[in-house]
């Protein structure tokens, strides 16, 4: 008796066209640099227009507590909401086109006059719009991936391949920033900002224009509340070791956020390159070599 020998199916065919994927992909390399000047240069910028570390450090933790939560609400609010075009994702992504870039100037345009309080509110409130710009635009672009293809193997791809793109934005914007504000070019941070923000806005505005919803799913009935998953968190061991080493890993991981101040000011460049044997004065007219 001889076994038989099965045939390996034909892989699914693709739903999407190069076209549609690369829209796609350029949002979240524009998301990233939007979300890179937020956690890479804040911290530096706020140094820099005179705001104390201590007090920095209060408003980082403010600001943090009310991040930790912000995303479970608008998931909430994300299911529920109903557009009469029937999209789920789209309305949401089309809106922050205009929020990210909107907010990520806003933080960055904090005007010099001010006394310490008015900027650290300043900051508080920038922040918290940047980061719920930031969500409103998180889940839906991550949805938007289950309306473009039924094809498991094809979203996969997609979802992976877009990660890689929001690499490329951060690492873009991290070399970009660093280099405009050093004392090779000497913007300020408010310039940067608008040289940045239209990256993202040129990066986010094909999948804004173009996009569509090839899938349309239905809303399930099913209620989820708060409470609900808090319950599924605590009873789901391992997605609650992974989100407490994520969160373990975001409080310790404080070099992404002071490296451009430490490297002038220990190093005398932002390039970290040793120069203050010419005692040259700090670009950003606060510190000296």
């Amino acid at each position: 008796m001889t076994d038989k020998v099965t045939k390996p199916q034909a892989p699914l065919p693709t739903m999407t066209t190069r076209g549609e994927r690369l829209n796609y992909w350029f949002y979240f390399l524009g998301q990233s640099m939007s979300y890179t000047m937020l956690g890479g240069f804040l911290t530096t910028y706020m140094m820099m227009v005179g705001v104390d570390l201590d007090k920095i450090a209060l408003a980082m933790v403010a600001v943090k507590l009310w991040d930790s939560v912000n995303d479970t609400i608008f998931g909430i609010i994300f299911d529920k909401v109903k557009f009469k075009s029937g999209n789920k994702s789209m309305p949401w992504i089309r809106m922050t086109l205009g929020l990210i870039p909107l907010t990520t100037l806003f933080i960055y345009l904090i005007p010099s006059g001010l006394n310490t309080g008015t900027k650290l509110a300043w900051f508080i409130v920038a922040y918290l719009l940047l980061d719920a710009a930031y969500t409103l635009s998180d889940i839906p672009i991550y949805n938007l991936a289950t309306a473009l293809t039924t094809n498991l193997v094809e979203r996969n791809s997609i979802l992976s391949i877009a990660r890689i793109y929001a690499l490329a934005g951060a690492f873009i914007t991290s070399m970009l920033t660093t280099f405009l504000v050093s004392e090779r070019v000497g913007l300020s941070f408010g310039l940067t900002a608008i040289i940045v923000v239209i990256f993202v806005i040129l990066a986010m505005l094909p999948i804004a224009l173009k996009g569509h919803e090839r899938i349309k799913v239905q809303s399930s009935e099913e209620s989820y509340t708060v409470s609900r998953m808090f319950k599924y968190l605590r009873d789901n061991k391992y997605l609650f070791l992974y989100y407490s080493g994520y969160i373990l890993s975001g409080i310790f991981m404080t070099n992404a956020a002071i490296d451009l101040f430490v490297s002038y000011y220990l190093f005398g460049s932002a390039f970290s390159v040793p120069s203050c044997l010419s005692c040259q004065r700090c670009p950003w007219s606060l510190f000296h070599c």
